[in-house]
């Protein structure tokens, strides 16, 4: 693996061929050697990325966009307590629906329900009367205008929709989107 290996960008990559799998046969092997590399970043201080001063990209929301993917893949045999910790105090102290959002659906993903539901619920406190959810720090893809609002408020649906106390609100945001 070169020095150049961003896990941002790596993520990115699993998340669209864990998507992929779906419909085509895809290398198990790369799967989890990436899995198991954005794993191994996490150090001491529970972060899986860092950047470096040319990147638009913030820590913590990294952070959380990495935990997220690999909530959706669903690695065996490793402990996320920490680094799921971590990124659920930052969606809090955040107070921004896009981090918020991940962090819900990383703890979902992983079967903290207490966690999970008390995010979809201060997720729900952001979401306008029209469906729509905004980010506060940006996206992970650094969208913005309209299509931050799409992004936004459809990592949203997807947490609410992992919680029945929240159905209503991702059925507003799925209308909005549509």
């Amino acid at each position: 693996r070169s020095k150049q290996s961003d896990p941002v960008y790596t993520a990115y990559g699993l998340l669209q061929l864990n998507v992929i799998q779906q419909v085509w046969d895809v290398d198990q092997g790369i799967l989890a050697r990436n899995s198991k590399w954005l794993f191994g970043r996490a150090g001491k201080d529970t972060r899986f990325y860092k950047s470096d001063p040319a990147s638009v990209i913030p820590n913590e929301l990294g952070n959380a966009f990495i935990m997220w993917v690999l909530s959706e893949m669903r690695p065996e045999g490793v402990s996320v307590d920490r680094q799921l910790g971590h990124v659920v105090t930052q969606a809090e102290s955040s107070d921004d629906p896009y981090m918020l959002a991940l962090a819900a659906v990383s703890a979902s993903n992983f079967e903290r329900r207490s966690i999970a539901n008390r995010l979809v619920k201060s997720l729900a406190m952001k979401q306008h009367k029209d469906g729509f959810v905004v980010a506060r720090q940006g996206t992970i893809t650094r969208s913005g205008g309209s299509s931050m609002k799409v992004e936004t408020t459809a990592l949203a649906a997807m947490a609410w929709m992992k919680d029945p106390a929240t159905m209503s609100n991702a059925q507003r945001a799925l209308r909005w989107i549509v």
